[in-house]
């Protein structure tokens, strides 16, 4: 096997279960780059590659929310509404698969598994890896989950500031 690299590959995952009171028909709409700007506090994103505007299967977008002001390309590989969408992020030194997966319970509420399979193959990467444990990452997460939650329930953007209160 001939290869380039000499450094350390390191991987490592991520799992967070949210649940959402409300059916996955009305959540799988919010999982997309340009209807984010709705839900979450200082998102921002640049939409490079959608036929619609909105999330679609082979949708790219770029942004900067995992990884600070260094910026992540963002490719849509699996689009299955209401059920499951999944992610391909590549950023310095890390690429992650991030699969979003919602299970609609008979009460019409949801569970949703937020799965991160994170593959640092540098020190940019080990560092991210290093700074998002899994204790950040859950913290990180169950902010997401609040601000969904919340904004399916008054229809309007759960701020920081009020998430602190």
């Amino acid at each position: 096997m001939n290869t380039r690299f000499n450094g350390e590959v390191k991987r490592e995952t991520r799992l967070y279960v949210a649940d959402i009171s409300h059916p996955a028909s009305k959540i799988f709409p919010l999982l997309c780059p340009t209807r984010e700007y709705e839900w979450i506090e200082g998102w921002e994103c640049d939409l490079l590659y959608s036929e619609s505007g909105l999330a679609e299967q082979d949708c790219i977008f770029q942004c900067r929310i995992l990884n600070g002001n260094l910026p992540e390309m963002w490719i849509l590989d699996l689009y299955q509404p209401d059920e499951k969408i999944q992610f391909s992020i590549h950023m310095d030194g890390c690429i992650i698969r991030y699969t979003i997966t919602l299970f609609e319970k008979p009460d019409k509420t949801t569970v949703s598994t937020w799965h991160m399979t994170l593959t640092a193959f540098n020190e940019a990467g080990h560092r991210f890896l290093a700074e998002n444990d899994p204790e950040v990452f859950k913290a990180k997460f169950s902010v997401f989950e609040a601000m969904l939650n919340h904004y399916l329930e008054t229809g309007e953007k759960l701020t920081f500031t009020d998430l602190n209160k």
